[in-house]
């Protein structure tokens, strides 16, 4: 991930996360590109956000996923990368998901016709709750290495 030099400005991140879902909402969304942007935002993410993200693939390896057409491994990566829990079933032609995450300490739940898009949608969904929830100052990492997080320390690699 990028230093400190690199990071979005929260708002900015923000407005970036609510773009990206309202593309992924629509009937035309573009998943390869979609799930690469995600990955750049999450890259970039600003703190608190920052702190939440301590699973993300290094990018040449999600690169390969993508040009692969790996669409669903690459959003359970970015699942993965912030700890978030999905629950996913198939029916009337739709793929319907809780995803949840012991961190922000939220969930959220999205339905596409694609599995890789519905597990996309409800990621954005849930990082724009915490999103929300930090302009609020109501946003508190939950995973106990990294509660030392809240005021901008990241934990020993060896916690992470």
């Amino acid at each position: 991930m990028g230093d400190e030099n690199e990071r979005m400005v929260a708002s900015v991140w923000h407005k970036r996360i609510l773009l990206l879902e309202e593309r992924v909402s629509g009937a035309e969304a573009e998943i390869e590109s979609a799930l690469r942007h995600a990955f750049h935002l999450v890259q970039l993410a600003p703190p608190p956000f920052d702190t939440a993200v301590y699973n993300l693939p290094d990018e040449a390896e999600y690169e390969s996923r993508l040009e692969a057409g790996r669409y669903v491994q690459a959003a359970e990566a970015l699942l993965d990368s912030m700890g978030f829990q999905s629950e996913i079933d198939f029916r009337e032609g739709q793929f319907r998901t809780k995803i949840s995450s012991t961190i922000i300490g939220a969930s959220a739940f999205a339905k596409a016709i694609g599995k890789d898009s519905c597990l996309l949608l409800g990621w954005l969904r849930l990082v724009n709750q915490a999103a929300e929830r930090a302009q609020e100052k109501e946003f508190k990492v939950q995973h106990p290495s990294l509660r030392r997080c809240q005021f901008g320390q990241r934990p020993p690699l060896s916690e992470r």
